[in-house]
């Protein structure tokens, strides 16, 4: 049975696959990276998330979404906001579809994809991994590690064995077009869900930042055992 095709594939030049919160341009489908990489999150006061192909880091093909920015000024904007030539580069790549052609396989696209920079992104994950490497917070009544800045994404099991131990982020919301109408039912289940998102990651800061405290006190003490042993 043939399959029909979105339009916005004929225009590859104006595809980007994008792998974290949804953007506010028009979804074409979800698609999944050829070439095997990592996925990572990493929050401030956002959740971000980048790929990025280094030797030493599991790599894996990545779940995301494609979509079609028509104006090329949406692209020159994107790149700025990804700070391209400095966290990242934009590559020109081959992309899977869940369409499927005559022989039951994939289709396949070119999209641009915004690929991080490992001189930029290696340094600063390893420095968050050693730093939270010594810390442990207190969760259920067990001594837990503390969770980092960084994290790899989600490993998703397939029947597909192309697919099977995919990275793909979870968004715990989604982006609500302003000038579409949505139900009053749907806004407060996702304002609600954001909210819960909100509170947990305030929580999570709130761990680290308590046993950073308690980790510099501690340091402080035991400087000033020294000095007094001396």
């Amino acid at each position: 049975m043939k399959q029909c095709l979105p339009p916005a594939l004929q225009f590859p030049n104006q595809l980007v696959l994008d792998f974290g919160p949804r953007l506010k341009y028009d979804e074409v489908c979800t698609a999944y990276t050829v070439q095997r990489m990592s996925l990572w999150t990493y929050f401030d006061q956002d959740i971000h998330t980048f790929v990025i192909r280094e030797k030493e880091m599991h790599k894996a093909r990545v779940e995301g979404t494609l979509y079609f920015l028509p104006q090329d000024e949406d692209i020159i904007e994107l790149d700025r906001r990804r700070q391209v030539g400095v966290c990242c580069e934009r590559k020109y790549l081959p992309v899977w579809t869940p369409y499927k052609n005559d022989i039951d396989e994939f289709i396949q696209v070119m999209a641009w994809v915004y690929v991080g920079n490992p001189d930029y992104y290696v340094p600063k994950i390893q420095e968050d991994m050693d730093f939270h490497s010594h810390i442990r917070i207190i969760r259920d009544g067990v001594p837990a590690p503390c969770p980092g800045k960084f994290s790899k994404a989600t490993v998703v099991p397939d029947a597909h064995r192309l697919l099977n131990n995919r990275f793909s982020f979870h968004d715990p919301g989604y982006y609500c077009h302003p000038e579409k109408d949505v139900s009053p039912r749907i806004a407060e289940y996702v304002g609600k869900k954001n909210r819960e998102e909100i509170e947990r990651l305030n929580q999570q800061l709130d761990e680290i930042n308590a046993n950073i405290k308690r980790l510099r006190k501690q340091q402080r003490w035991e400087r000033f055992k020294k000095f007094l042993s001396e």
